[in-house]
């Protein structure tokens, strides 16, 4: 509840409330999510980051509210098991009830089969399999059921950067690896 900056008491600090699921989101949640979802094959256990937080509208007033957004991202296992936006909500409102969430879409991993006649393909032609933390726009035909993946050349730490760039060696070599799948199609 905003109350006049000169008498905090009478109110209810909605930052001071949200820096108590900060520190329980940083430090129990982390170790929740590790818990849950284990440690997958490729992409090691489902993370949290603490993105942004805003709250309140001048600092002589006692704050009425608050937000935090998260950005999780999820394993294959953790979805088994109970979901990123179930175990987030079960777990805030164990530290405040009166908290709400408010998701974003889900955006879930991109968890193909490595035995997957196509993924195959692609490996007999020179790919090979990892896992990475980044999304991509796969997953969503993977979640649908259709067996995706992503597979490009170049480096991943130029991808969405103000300078993004490619190797003219990376291009030359991905066109050569692309010619190679399309011949083996035939």
């Amino acid at each position: 509840m905003a109350v006049h900056g000169a008498t905090p008491e009478r109110g209810v600090n909605a930052i001071v409330k949200m820096a108590a699921i900060v520190q329980a989101l940083d430090t129990d949640f982390r170790e929740l999510l590790v818990e849950m979802s284990g440690a997958d094959e490729w992409l090691g256990a489902s993370t949290i980051n603490l993105g942004m937080i805003k709250g309140g509208t001048r600092s002589n007033i006692v704050a009425d509210h608050c937000t935090l957004r998260v950005d999780m991202r999820t394993t294959p296992g953790l979805n088994r098991n109970v979901g990123a936006l179930a175990a987030l909500t079960q777990f805030v409102q164990q530290i405040d009830p009166t908290a709400t969430i408010e998701p974003l879409p889900e955006t879930l991993p991109l968890d193909t089969d490595p035995a997957n006649t196509w993924v195959q393909k692609l490996v007999s032609c020179g790919a090979s399999l990892t896992g990475a933390p980044w999304f991509c726009d796969a997953a969503f035909l993977a979640a649908e059921g259709t067996p995706a993946i992503a597979i490009g050349p170049g480096s991943i730490a130029q991808a969405h950067t103000k300078d993004e760039f490619i190797r003219c060696a990376d291009l030359e070599a991905g066109a050569e690896f692309f010619g190679r799948f399309l011949h083996a199609l035939a």
